[in-house]
């Protein structure tokens, strides 16, 4: 599911794209989680109640999401396994 900026009043840190995300998923924020390049990709997580990957591909630095209080950090989504 893809969520546009034409579609939400409030941009990131708002978590207003994300919980759109979730609700064209039909998903909760208990069986979800963010994952974002961006340390407002993680405060809209955070804003919202969502767990939060930060992966450090973007211009967010591991040390910025360290500063914020992002504790789950990954250098690749190859590091992601879902099973």
């Amino acid at each position: 599911h893809i969520v546009s900026g034409d579609e939400i009043k409030k941009g990131k840190p708002d978590p207003e794209p994300f919980l759109l995300g979730l609700k064209k998923a039909d998903a909760s924020i208990g069986t979800a989680i963010g994952i974002g390049d961006s340390i407002f990709d993680g405060l809209a997580c955070r804003n919202g109640g969502l767990q939060f990957i930060g992966v450090i591909t973007g211009k967010t630095p591991l040390e910025r999401f360290s500063e914020g209080g992002f504790k789950c950090i990954i250098s690749g989504f190859d590091q992601i396994e879902v099973i």
